[in-house]
């Protein structure tokens, strides 16, 4: 975790799991998001809202599923990322989160992460980063944008340790800018005695 999180200028303060893979790693992070909105909203959350490129993984489908939010997916311009101008016209305040992408499967595409957070920052809205790809590859590369915790509004971020990280499969990884962000999905197992 510590050396992933490196890569990615993670805070100090920041904490990681290891997961069986990148769906897991996705599907947390808007579980975390979608519980940290609840504790402060008594409305049904089936009228809520993740915005994400029409190019996102399947995991995210899977996400908005098993945790009753709405999917709503924009549109990729010419270079095949989020359409910035659609995205601020679907922002709503039904929009509890924005999933954006570092390395889309099949092209390596990376969204506009930091004009995102701009959107994001008017509407207080977190974001969560999908690198299960791109995360151990571009920060080895000159990339010219930043897509990592140096961007304020990311709030977590998924990092497939099996890909490029020699890690076996199913290897995956999530990186939290804090330990509170996790604080809504935590559980404290009894003590089984005999």
């Amino acid at each position: 975790i510590k050396i992933i999180g490196d890569l990615l200028f993670q805070p100090d303060e920041g904490y990681g799991n290891i997961l069986s893979g990148g769906s897991e790693a996705n599907i947390t992070a808007l579980w975390s998001i979608r519980n940290n909105f609840r504790k402060n909203n008594l409305t049904n959350l089936s009228d809520y809202e993740i915005l994400a490129p029409s190019t996102i993984h399947v995991s995210i489908d899977k996400a908005a599923d098993l945790l009753n939010l709405k999917l709503r997916k924009i549109r990729v311009d010419q270079n095949y990322q989020m359409d910035i101008n659609e995205l601020e016209s679907t922002i709503s305040n039904k929009t509890i989160a924005v999933t954006a992408i570092a390395g889309t499967t099949i092209l390596g595409t990376v969204d506009p992460i930091k004009e995102i957070a701009k959107l994001c920052n008017d509407y207080n809205i977190p974001i969560h980063v999908d690198a299960a790809f791109g995360g151990l590859v571009l920060p080895f590369i000159k990339y010219k944008d930043i897509f990592d915790f140096r961007v304020d509004a990311v709030n977590s971020i998924t990092v497939d340790i099996h890909k490029m990280g020699r890690v076996p499969i199913p290897g995956g990884g999530i990186l939290w800018r804090n330990k509170d962000l996790i604080k809504n999905i935590s559980f404290t197992l009894p003590y089984l005695s005999k």
